[in-house]
């Protein structure tokens, strides 16, 4: 994972380290402390230190959500649930990633999601949504949709479906686009299990260098 913002390129931002936690998680050096986030060994991590991410706490990833009798979202499990988790230490959510079956939902269904989650988490925890598209408009779309929703933050996994065609400067064009765009900080979402490729080293450090340098 990778924060990128550009509109708030003066602020302080952290880097943050990670190593595999003993639950098979990743494990977060952050700030003062650190967090604990359900997530797969090939991510890594820079955020925007305006998440404010700080303390012992988890970063709880919502998985299935569950459908009514007619197929519908069934809003009200999702709230109770995460009023539920509000009870301990998280620090936040992320909605609609792979755990979440993102790629089974719909854009109405996306947002009623996050409004949904939004209604039921605390202003003081962190609320991401997962953005990313197969298009570079699309996935502005949805950016202005998370912020519209109330998500703090996006992650966007890079387009994947023509994955040949992905290459250091696709996805350097994408990306500058989507932060430059995004009404709010983007997280870059590395998954080379769904992907089929994984996000360059080099290309990351160069997002990194020129979104997210203080």
């Amino acid at each position: 994972l990778q924060c990128l913002h550009p509109a708030a390129a003066a602020e302080r931002r952290e880097h943050l380290e990670w190593k595999v936690g003993p639950q098979g998680g990743l494990h977060f050096k952050a700030f003062n402390g650190s967090i604990t986030v359900k997530s797969h060994a090939e991510d890594s991590v820079v955020l925007d230190s305006r998440l404010g991410v700080a303390g012992d706490a988890d970063a709880a990833v919502l998985d299935a959500y569950g459908f009514d009798a007619k197929g519908e979202l069934y809003k009200i499990k999702v709230q109770h649930n995460i009023e539920r988790w509000n009870r301990t230490a998280l620090s936040g959510y992320v909605v609609c990633g792979s755990t979440g079956e993102a790629a089974l939902l719909s854009d109405d269904e996306r947002r009623v999601l996050l409004e949904a989650a939004r209604s039921a988490t605390p202003r003081d925890r962190q609320l991401l949504m997962g953005a990313g598209a197969e298009s570079t408009r699309q996935t502005l779309k949805r950016c202005a949709d998370a912020k519209a929703a109330g998500a703090d933050a996006v992650l966007v996994v890079a387009p994947h479906y023509y994955s040949n065609a992905m290459t250091g400067e696709a996805l350097r064009t994408h990306y500058r686009a989507v932060a430059d765009g995004s009404p709010v900080p983007v997280v870059l979402y590395n998954i080379p299990k769904y992907m089929h490729f994984a996000l360059p080293a080099e290309l990351v450090a160069e997002l990194a260098e020129s979104r997210c340098a203080p």
